[in-house]
C-alpha cells in the first residue's frame, strides 16, 4: 500500500451466535482518526509509514471469545518522487 492510500480487509470469521468483531494491531493501537470497523471489515484512511505492522482480527459472541486469530501483515510503501525530464 502507497502512503496517502486506504486500505480495507475484512475479517473472515462465521459462527452462531453472530460474532462480535475486533480489530488491533499487534503492539500497538488502531489510528483512532484514521481508521474504523464496520461488518467485520478493517478500514484504515490516508495511510502513513507507522501504519505497517500486523494487525488481528478477534471474534467473540455470547459462547465466548475465539482464541483463533486473523492476522494481516500491512507493509506500506513511501511514495514515489517523480522526476520532471529535462530536454536539451
Amino acid at each position: 500500500i502507497l502512503v496517502g492510500n486506504n486500505f480495507s480487509i475484512e475479517c473472515a470469521i462465521a459462527g452462531w451466535p453472530k460474532p462480535i468483531i475486533e480489530w488491533e494491531k499487534y503492539g500497538d493501537v488502531l489510528p483512532e482518526k484514521r481508521s474504523q470497523v464496520l461488518h467485520g471489515t478493517l478500514y484504515l484512511f490516508d495511510i502513513r509509514l507507522d501504519d505497517r505492522g500486523t494487525y488481528i482480527c478477534r471474534a467473540s459472541s455470547s459462547n465466548g471469545q475465539s482464541d483463533i486469530a486473523y492476522t494481516a501483515l500491512l507493509e506500506v510503501l513511501g511514495k514515489m518522487n517523480k522526476r520532471k525530464e529535462k530536454h536539451l
